[in-house]
């Protein structure tokens, strides 16, 4: 595999950005449903990272049974009212879409219903994440359950990773800063969303040479691994494999620390049954 596919460009659907982004993978953010097709059409599916689309809810949410196949990631503010996602479903529920929420109590909610839809759901778990306890009902849910059900991320990147998961789930959002490099429509390249939507750019894709990806990524793997180096705050929690945030500082009382440390007891007894169903 050449290096250059080991880095993924987050481009909006444009011509000539697919055309300077030749030779790496690409994830193209469309402007609108609509934008698919051509899509698909630009870009080989050797290259083809994902489809991006932002919305305000997904309710209206139509798959076309041409796009079933396609890796289409949403990232929506809410599902919407159930009501009105049922004449979707079939759609939806097929397809290897996923639907991305912040995880409010309302969209954790929605994430367990869509899950037992067999609808394809994933929450947006940060720093600046709260409902701690909600998430942790729903992960006894997805991690428990007997009864049929599409697992939700980040919980099923953990149960089949978290032995090797060093550098957290960050993948799943296109938001590993020295792997996904975010670009506008002018070519401009940042190291991750936040950074774009700041304007602190890095480069630009008329200087693909210019932008160093193998010295970003390096640079990246270092910084992300700062917090553990000391022997206190996040390095001594036994659950610093599966945290969404790593801080290098004491944090008393952590919020996350609970939830996190379940969240790793659920992907070990995930595996441990799957090693006694061999």
């Amino acid at each position: 595999m050449k290096s250059e596919m080991k880095y993924v460009f987050v481009i909006p659907f444009k011509k000539e950005l697919v055309e300077k982004t030749r030779g790496f993978k690409v994830a193209v953010r469309a402007a609108e449903a609509g934008e698919i097709d051509r899509i698909s059409a630009s870009v080989s599916p050797k290259a083809l990272h994902c489809i991006e689309l932002v919305g305000e809810s997904l309710a209206g949410v139509e798959i076309k049974k041409e796009w079933r196949k396609l890796p289409l990631v949403f990232r929506l503010e809410k599902a919407g009212p159930l009501l009105d996602i049922i004449p979707s479903l079939p759609g939806l529920s097929g397809s290897m879409a996923r639907f991305y929420f912040p995880a409010t109590r309302e969209n954790i909610t929605s994430a367990r219903v869509l899950s037992s839809l067999m609808v394809k759901t994933g929450l947006l778990i940060g720093e600046e994440t709260s409902e701690w306890e909600a998430l942790e009902d729903l992960l006894a849910y997805d991690s428990c359950g007997k009864v049929a059900h599409s697992a939700v991320e980040p919980f099923l990147r953990v149960y089949t990773g978290y032995k090797s998961l060093h550098d957290g789930y960050d993948e799943l959002y296109l938001d590993r800063e020295g792997v996904f490099f975010h670009c506008d429509e002018s070519g401009n390249v940042a190291l991750s969303r936040e950074a774009l939507r700041k304007k602190d750019c890095i480069g630009s894709l008329d200087d693909l040479p210019g932008l160093d990806l193998d010295g970003r990524a390096l640079a990246a793997r270092v910084e992300r691994r700062l917090p553990l180096a000391k022997f206190e705050g996040c390095a001594v929690c036994r659950a610093w494999r599966v945290c969404a945030v790593r801080k290098s500082e004491k944090d008393r009382p952590c919020p996350r620390k609970k939830f996190m440390t379940a969240l790793l007891e659920a992907a070990e007894e995930v595996n441990r049954n799957a090693d006694d169903n061999i």
